[in-house]
């Protein structure tokens, strides 16, 4: 079965990020998940009546309610722009539940069966790509105690990076490309790192479902080259100019990227 890769441990110290990085593994996700479309229509890259410039996505922002974790929005419209908002907060959701100290391995079971729609059979066998999590949830935080090692509480930030929409279906499935950063608490101020990610979700049950979430090949990873002469976030808005422009004109910026 597969188990989806744990994101570096950018919120602790280095022993944990090292240690653990070391030894996670990655797959092939399996196939995409039931919707309630049938038959499920293919997915198509943006359409030419998007709005100029490509979809017009707010990082944080869609939605019309929260999970049960008081925070993360649910509740998307099933057009292709929902399921990206959905896919974009999903992630943040999964990286910060797992690399900071506000969840215990029940509340963040409760806020993954959520979003995933129980898709995965979380009563039965949880060990898909997304309740699976709950393993790496549980692992990262015997590491951490076994090392003496303290949480400190990253955030991570969308809007200072891009995303790509790979695929959409309205109302049926979607891929989305999502590379950011996520800002860490250290001796360091400013101090950042980017985890670019494959999110898929499924429109079931009314609602846009997290399927998996997948490293991004590193020859797709749209950030990478600048990472030598400025590992530091936000990146100023004209080097985010010229990452977009060597990038090619499908990957897109947030609406409330930083603009200085």
């Amino acid at each position: 079965m597969w188990v989806v890769a744990v994101v570096a441990a950018v919120v602790l110290v280095v022993g944990v990020v090292v240690t653990y990085a070391v030894t996670r593994t990655t797959s092939q996700p399996p196939g995409p998940a039931p919707t309630t479309t049938s038959p499920e229509p293919q997915e198509t890259p943006p359409t030419p009546d998007a709005p100029v410039g490509g979809y017009k996505i707010e990082a944080g922002d869609g939605g019309t309610d929260v999970a049960v974790d008081g925070r993360t929005p649910i509740g998307y419209d099933q057009e292709c722009s929902g399921a990206v908002s959905a896919a974009t907060n999903y992630y943040v959701a999964v990286l910060e539940g797992l690399y900071q100290d506000r969840h215990t391995s029940e509340s963040f079971s409760e806020l993954l069966k959520q979003i995933n729609g129980g898709l995965d059979g979380w009563d039965t066998a949880p060990t898909g790509p997304i309740s699976g999590l709950v393993t790496e949830f549980e692992a990262i935080r015997a590491e951490a105690e076994q090392l003496g090692q303290e949480f400190l509480g990253g955030e991570y930030h969308p809007e200072w990076g891009v995303f790509r929409v790979e695929g959409c279906a309205e109302g049926a499935s979607a891929t989305v490309d999502v590379a950011g950063y996520f800002e860490m608490p250290t001796a360091d101020p400013g101090h950042s790192y980017q985890d670019p990610k494959r999110v898929r979700v499924s429109w079931f049950e009314g609602d846009w479902r997290l399927i998996s979430l997948e490293d991004l090949a590193t020859d797709e990873n749209p950030l990478l080259g600048i990472l030598p002469s400025r590992p530091l976030a936000p990146v100023p808005a004209a080097d985010r100019g010229s990452i977009l422009a060597a990038a090619g004109s499908e990957w897109m910026e947030y609406t409330n990227a930083p603009q200085d």
